[in-house]
């Protein structure tokens, strides 16, 4: 490496990037391989994929040192790569005292517990380090999409589909397959494995195959894994990651974010990242610990354990996702259930920046108020601004209550001696209630939806459309839309040439983007709708509008499948899944960033035409 002359370091380094850009999509496929279909192989394929496993840890250590030795400061470069290094350093310890680690009682009774040998030790530790290697690269590859000037929304589009591409490979896999279905010679098609990923990574809860009794532990796994992806936004874990190991973020990195968290966070985007992943990993474990005495029967604390974190983060994630045939039907009596499942419902379709404003205005009001009474005297606190209810967040509660209480008092009143017929006054109440919050992108469910009255679906599909709000877990136009729609046609019907809210002033631009985002969701809908009834001419119209709606809100109620759990989507060809998928992704990403995403950049002009009246109404 002595050799290489000063001037051709920066091309062999953006060669030997390139080489290992391709080593880490090998490693992606052996991981996915190993993973999903490892033990299906044969011995020569183990074998074969054993070497290449070693081949690809190899490259990514020639890697690390072959930068180093090209390195114009050794220490500069060990300081700017400190978690690289201590990564490769603890891999190579580990390696050289892989068997006495393997033979302590703790590492090797666990080990054991997972039928583990030696060989099979070294495996695992090769395999975790190629997938923080991996990790690495993604977030390499992530800085230079940024820095070469691609349109943050192509990168938000990127991420997602990268997401629910590695999901659906997984799915597909024998291994995600539960053993009573395998012996059965049940396979998972590309189809479904492609909807059930989409479904998890855009948090909807549509579902071909049941999650609970189709779906092994591994499927499972992965499946709440992409809510959990989902959710947040795979971006804010590559954010994340690149914080902690200490990469930074470059301006355009920054402006990517902006567009995932669908807000002006420039200055403390750092702060607020970390703040994100906090509140949801404290409210998910929250929910878990109130859900944990919820489930019935003789199961284990395991098992109990499993069932409340899955749930949680199915719920905070507005995702729906059930390991329940029937969803929570069995459970719509269950006080603890109704009040833990919907809180986490609303509180995650609030949005991470209202989270935060209502987060912070709380615990200061509280904080002064604690000390005023057990401290000292009320005064003002030096240094320490008040805060206030920005407009996004009153906005966003009001109308959030509003539909609330309304969807609850006419979903109650529509099927009060239907769907909730016959019921005890108590489960009448909570199953009224439970309904109006699902439709905010939830899809639990605690009363089947199959047989409900035409009138209540159209109000459930009116929820569904508006869906959450922005920067949330949730799809649809989102509330904060919604009021802004409603302001623009009231400031018309007074003849305003300004649109006000609260007593503020919207910007022409905000005003311009709600009533965009209405026009293309509504475009959207109806041409997947129009689909539908082309593909599927056996189903009734009503029920393919209410499952396109749960696509794009990302909802996940349905109608249901005939004379079956699932949803309606099980139900459909091909060609209907493929729109529900088309659809679902579209909702979670939304109709603006994915139309901006694949538009082409245009230059800004300089000049207006002349302007002339045109006759409208």
């Amino acid at each position: 490496m002595e050799d290489v002359p000063q001037k051709r370091i920066p091309r062999v380094l953006q060669k030997l990037d390139r080489v290992m850009l391709l080593v880490a999509v090998l490693a992606i496929f052996l991981l996915l391989v190993e993973w999903g279909w490892g033990a299906t192989l044969s011995a020569p394929a183990q074998r074969t994929v054993l070497f290449l496993t070693a081949a690809t840890v190899a490259f990514f250590l020639f890697e690390t040192f072959a930068k180093l030795a090209l390195a114009q400061s050794l220490w500069g470069h060990v300081r700017g790569n400190l978690f690289e290094f201590a990564l490769t350093a603890v891999f190579l310890g580990v390696l050289v005292f892989a068997r006495q680690i393997f033979e302590t009682g703790p590492v090797s009774r666990f080990f054991e517990g997972w039928r583990v040998d030696l060989s099979g030790f070294y495996l695992v530790v090769g395999q975790a380090y190629l997938v923080a290697s991996v990790l690495m690269k993604v977030i390499a590859f992530q800085k230079h999409l940024s820095m070469a000037g691609i349109q943050p929304a192509a990168v938000v589009v990127g991420s997602f589909a990268f997401a629910i591409l590695i999901g659906m490979v997984l799915l597909a896999s024998p291994h995600a397959v539960a053993q009573e279905e395998l012996a059965e010679g049940a396979r998972t098609s590309l189809v479904d494995a492609l909807f059930t990923a989409t479904s998890a990574v855009c948090v909807t809860g549509l579902i071909v195959k049941d999650t609970g009794g189709y779906f092994s532990p591994f499927g499972q796994g992965v499946i709440l894994v992409l809510i959990q992806i989902g959710g947040l936004g795979l971006m804010t874990f590559v954010t994340f990651s690149s914080l902690v190991i200490g990469k930074g973020l470059a301006l355009r990195e920054r402006v990517v974010m902006q567009d995932v968290l669908s807000h002006d966070v420039m200055a403390t985007l750092p702060r607020l990242v970390f703040y994100i992943l906090i509140v949801t990993f404290v409210s998910e474990a929250i929910g878990a610990g109130l859900l944990y005495p919820v489930w019935e029967g003789d199961i284990s604390g395991a098992r109990r354990l499993y069932l409340s974190a899955f749930h949680a983060v199915s719920a905070f994630c507005n995702a729906g996702f059930c390991l329940y045939s029937d969803s929570f039907v069995r459970y719509r009596g269950s006080l603890l259930l109704n009040g833990v499942v919907t809180a986490l419902i609303v509180f995650g379709g609030l949005g991470f920046l209202v989270q935060r404003n209502l987060i912070a205005r709380s615990w200061r009001a509280l904080s002064r108020r604690w000390v005023a009474r057990r401290l000292r005297p009320q005064r003002p606190e030096a240094g320490r601004p008040p805060v206030f209810f920005r407009l996004q967040t009153r906005v966003v509660l009001l109308t959030t209550a509003v539909l609330l209480a309304a969807g609850g008092v006419v979903f109650a009143v529509l099927e009060w001696n239907g769907a909730l017929g016959g019921m005890p006054l108590k489960d009448k109440l909570l199953a009224g209630w439970f309904q109006t919050v699902t439709p905010r992108t939830a899809g639990f469910n605690t009363v089947s939806f199959s047989n409900m009255r035409t009138p209540t679906y159209i109000v459930t599909v009116f929820l569904m459309f508006i869906g959450a709000s922005p920067g949330s877990t949730g799809g649809g136009i989102k509330t904060s839309t919604f009021a802004i729609l409603l302001a623009t046609i009231y400031s018309s019907l007074r003849n305003r040439g300004n649109v006000e809210l609260m007593n503020r002033t919207v910007p022409y631009r905000t005003v311009r983007q709600a009533v965009m985002v209405v026009v293309l969701a509504l475009f959207l809908v109806l041409a997947g709708v129009f689909v539908l009834t082309l593909a599927e001419r056996g189903v009734a119209f009503e029920r393919l509008l209410f499952e396109e709606m749960s696509a794009f809100g990302t909802v996940g109620l349905s109608p249901g499948s005939p004379g079956s759990p699932l949803s309606l989507s099980a139900s459909l060809s091909w060609v209907g899944k493929v729109v529900i998928i088309v659809t679902m992704f579209a909702g979670r990403i939304g109709p603006l960033t994915l139309v901006v995403a694949i538009a082409q950049k245009r230059q800004s002009v300089d000049y207006d035409y002349p302007s002339e009246q045109v006759v409208i109404g």
